[in-house]
């Protein structure tokens, strides 16, 4: 099935579908606190993610004045780069590098990749961001976070996922500069089955 940004437009994304994958696994979505205003601050002077952020992985708050090319990286990524990614509205699919299951990381790994040469990738940090977090437990194998919201996951599900991208990315979501990602419209839309 080719995506958007193909000549066949949106994917189509079952909300049953959707609804039972996050069920299968075993997703609990929750929103978060609010960890402040999101203001910029400079990498040289600002305070550890771990004095910065009560709830990790943070979701909101004070945040470096730079942002991460989304993608797929292997490594460590800084959490307060990501918060500015998250405040122009991308998602970031934070991993337990030591729980999750390999087939799991393969998928979510592809996933992000097709979503972000679908059209939800930009240079303003909109887009979908997959890393490994490993400053802090997580309460399961993967942890989707998108601006005050997320949904802990002991599994993977792309439609899961692909519901979650159309409930929070971009402007959908309730992210301070959510306009500045692209429109997840061109990617995916919902139905009912």
């Amino acid at each position: 099935m080719l995506l958007a940004g193909c000549d066949n437009g949106p994917q189509v994304v079952d909300a049953t579908a959707a609804a039972a994958g996050g069920t299968v696994a075993g997703c609990e979505e929750r929103v978060f606190d609010d960890l402040g205003p999101p203001t910029h601050l400079e990498a040289a002077s600002a305070p550890p993610a771990t004095e910065l952020y009560a709830q990790r992985p943070a979701t909101s708050g004070p945040h470096l004045d730079s942002w991460l090319a989304v993608g797929v990286y292997d490594g460590p990524v800084d959490e307060r780069a990501v918060v500015h990614n998250l405040e122009h509205g991308g998602i970031v699919a934070w991993y337990d590098p030591a729980a999750i299951a390999a087939e799991d990381l393969t998928a979510l790994q592809d996933w992000a990749e097709q979503r972000n040469r679908a059209g939800l990738g930009n240079r303003a940090g909109g887009g979908v961001l997959v890393a490994p977090f490993e400053d802090a437990p997580l309460s399961a194998p993967l942890a989707l976070r998108a601006w005050h919201v997320g949904a802990d996951c002991e599994r993977f599900d792309a439609a899961f996922a692909d519901a979650f991208l159309l409930e929070h990315f971009g402007d959908r979501g309730s992210a301070p500069e959510g306009n500045l990602a692209p429109e997840v419209a061109r990617v995916l839309r919902a139905v009912e089955r």
